[in-house]
């Protein structure tokens, strides 16, 4: 299961246009790439696009990077235990059908798996985060292993939650591999979290959220079909419909998650229909859109919310262009986080809104936007006359900002400055 899933990412991201929108208009995209429905938590892909190569007569000098911690486990663990104890009390009734019984027998072993490892990094979420270095130094040497002179400087930052700190420190266990002379500093200070996850607004509306995205599916999704592939006899003598909804939705919280921190062997694919994963997909991406970027709804509220991340991108790039910062300041935090930004600074149209649900997946989509490990980088250039250039990626794929140049993915670094510090 899981080698499929990292392909499929591979070749979705791959895909991409600056905002994919063949990939999102398509009907047919989600059939043909079914584990799109893994939502936020689609594994971060093993191979990218990367950079353009920089322009004649520029050599990058200096990284700015903010980046989502590696997959993970679920940061709660009653979504394992909900699901668990439904099929448990069945499987003692005798009131499973045989795919619920291996259905139940998966659920035990993710639940046995997960145990004490809420929220914490997977196992392949150092990985995403090893393989990201490795194409920073590849791709950048000038910055990360230059010819000669003094090794790099590098400043490492992560909030204090365990999971973006174990991702700092897979990033720059692989940084020191290539070049054990970098001098890299590393901090996760209480301070820095207004600057790297300040989310007062989202944390104060989440059951909002959440109860929008129920709104949404409650009527849409039928869950008979599905009941009846699990349970034997009538399951409204175990469960009403809202009861039935939580369970499914849960099952397909497993599914979504058994790709980026379950054991290789264990999928959960064949529990639901295609139909039903893309409208419990679509609650998922509602979500999230509400969550961390520019909904109608909520959009003025939370995206002001990367203002303070701005202005220290801002800040120390200034200091880097002064000569008095490291070769890269690399940032590791959340979802929560870097899609507000990716949406404050309009980058390839993050800033998007849509205030239909039914269309929503036509322009926003978690799984572009936010995988796990995604990550904003710039990078900054400079030629013998002085001239300072800066190229911006989402995903390690080149983007857009809504501003002029006459060599994209190029921009001048005065002109990005001037348009960034609008938004403060």
């Amino acid at each position: 299961m899981t080698q499929p899933i990292l392909r499929f990412a591979c070749t979705l991201l791959l895909s991409a246009g600056t905002f994919v929108a063949s990939a999102q208009t398509d009907p047919d995209y989600l059939a043909a790439h079914p584990h799109a429905t893994a939502a936020h938590f689609m594994p971060y892909p093993d191979s990218v696009p990367g950079p353009a190569p920089a322009p004649e007569g520029f050599r990058p000098f200096y990284m700015s990077h903010y980046g989502r911690h590696g997959s993970r486990y679920h940061v709660s663990s009653s979504v394992y235990r909900k699901a668990l104890r439904v099929l448990k009390k069945s499987h003692e009734q005798q009131l499973l059908t045989p795919l619920g019984e291996s259905l139940y027998d998966r659920v035990e072993r993710l639940t046995a798996d997960a145990e004490g490892r809420t929220g914490s990094l997977s196992p392949r979420g150092a990985v995403e985060h090893r393989a990201i270095a490795g194409r920073m130094v590849r791709n950048f040497p000038e910055i990360f292993a230059p010819d000669g002179g003094e090794a790099p400087r590098i400043v490492c930052r992560a909030t204090q939650v365990p999971r973006c700190i174990l991702s700092m420190a897979a990033n720059n266990e692989r940084l020191k591999e290539l070049n054990p002379a970098l001098r890299i500093e590393r901090i996760a200070d209480i301070g820095d979290a207004d600057t790297l996850r300040h989310t007062p607004f989202s944390n104060d509306h989440s059951k909002e959220f959440t109860s929008r995205a129920t709104e949404f599916i409650r009527p849409r999704l039928d869950c008979s079909r599905f009941a009846a592939s699990v349970f034997r006899g009538d399951v409204r003598a175990l469960m009403n419909d809202e009861e039935l909804l939580d369970f499914a939705r849960n099952v397909y919280a497993l599914y979504a998650i058994a790709g980026c921190s379950g054991p290789e062997d264990i999928d959960l694919d064949d529990i639901f229909t295609h139909e039903e994963l893309v409208l419990l997909w679509k609650a998922q991406n509602l979500r999230n859109y509400l969550v961390c970027s520019a909904s109608p709804q909520y959009g003025d509220r939370v995206v002001p919310d990367a203002r303070p991340l701005l202005r220290d991108i801002i800040r120390r790039a200034d200091a880097a262009l002064a000569g008095d910062g490291p070769a890269a300041d690399l940032r590791f935090g959340h979802d929560v986080a870097l899609s507000p930004l990716l949406s404050l600074i309009a980058f390839d149209g993050r800033d998007v809104r849509c205030d239909d649900p039914e269309r929503l997946h036509e322009v926003w989509c978690d799984f572009l936007v936010i995988p796990m490990a995604a990550n904003f980088q710039m990078i900054f250039y400079r030629n013998a006359a002085g001239e300072i250039l800066v190229q911006m990626l989402h995903n390690e794929r080149c983007g857009r900002l809504p501003i002029a140049t006459d060599r994209f993915p190029f921009y001048r670094w005065n002109d990005v400055r001037d348009y960034l510090l609008t938004k403060l």
